[in-house]
C-alpha cells in the first residue's frame, strides 16, 4: 500500500514555509501550506495527507490542539511531526505524549528535516506493507496439501505433492523436467509430456481455489519455476 506523499505544512512563518517547500518538493512530495489552526482543519477535511508538520506556536492557537484532534479523530497512520523553537524536554514529552512522531527544534535544519520525513515515511510504509502482505504458504507433510496465503487446502495427489515440493524447494530458481523427473519417477522412464501434465493438474487445481496460475510459470525448453515460498509442516 503506498502512503501518501502529500504533506500539510502548518507555518506561519512565511519564508521559513517557503525554505520547506522548496526542500521537500526537490524530495518528491507535495506540499499544502497553512498559516493556522483554522485553515489546516479545512484542508484535512479536503484533502488526504500522508504527513503534518506542525508549528507548536501559531497564531489561532497552540499546534498541540490540531495534534490532539488529529490523533482522536483523523487516520492514526498520518506522521506528524512537531515543528518548534520550545526545546524544553518537558515540551517533547508533551509531544509524544499526545502522539507525535518526530520532533524538530528552531532555528531547522532542511538536511535533518528531510532525512527525518523519509524515514517516517519509510517506516509507515513498512508497516503498511507487513500489514497488507499475505501469510507465507505452507505444505502440510501429513494431510499432503498445499495451503496458501488464504488458509484454503489444496489436497495433493502423491506425484503432485513431490512435484510442489521440488519446485519449492528450489527457492525461486527453475527446475529441468529432467530433474522433476527424477525427483518424482526415481527409476523409471519418463518423457516430458508426462511432467507437462502433472503440472497442468497442479495449475488446474490452482485456479480451482482463485490462485491465477501464472505463480507457476513454464520456462520453455527448460522446465517450471514456482514463484511462492512455504514453509513446510510434518506434524
Amino acid at each position: 500500500m503506498q502512503v501518501s506523499r502529500h504533506i500539510l505544512l502548518i507555518e506561519d512563518d512565511l519564508n521559513l514555509s517557503e525554505e520547506i517547500r522548496e526542500c521537500l518538493e526537490f524530495q518528491g512530495f507535495e506540499l499544502t501550506h497553512s498559516e493556522t489552526i483554522a485553515d489546516a482543519e479545512e484542508q484535512l477535511k479536503c484533502h488526504e495527507f500522508g504527513i503534518l508538520l506542525v508549528d507548536l506556536t501559531l497564531p489561532d492557537g497552540d499546534g498541540l490542539s490540531l495534534i490532539q484532534k488529529q490523533r482522536s479523530e483523523g487516520d492514526p497512520s498520518v506522521v506528524i511531526i512537531a515543528v518548534t523553537a520550545r526545546s524544553a524536554v518537558e515540551d517533547r514529552i508533551e509531544c509524544v505524549n499526545e502522539g507525535v512522531d518526530a520532533f524538530l527544534c528552531k532555528p531547522l535544519d532542511l538536511r535533518e528535516l528531510g532525512a527525518v520525513v523519509k524515514r517516517q515515511l519509510d517506516r509507515v510504509e513498512s508497516i503498511s506493507r507487513a500489514s497488507h502482505e499475505p501469510t507465507q504458504w505452507t505444505l502440510d507433510a501429513v494431510k499432503s496439501a498445499l495451503n496458501t496465503p488464504s488458509g484454503v487446502p489444496i489436497v495433493l495427489g502423491c506425484s503432485e505433492y513431490l512435484l510442489v515440493e521440488a519446485l519449492l524447494e528450489a527457492r525461486g530458481r527453475p527446475v529441468t523436467r529432467e530433474d522433476l523427473a527424477g525427483r518424482i519417477y526415481p527409476g523409471q522412464d519418463c518423457d516430458n509430456r508426462r511432467i507437462d501434465n502433472l503440472v497442468t493438474r497442479l495449475r488446474q487445481k490452482l485456479q480451482s481455489v482463485g490462485i491465477k496460475d501464472d505463480i507457476l510459470r513454464t520456462l520453455r525448453g527448460y522446465g517450471y519455476l514456482f514463484q511462492v515460498s512455504a514453509n513446510t509442516q510434518q506434524s
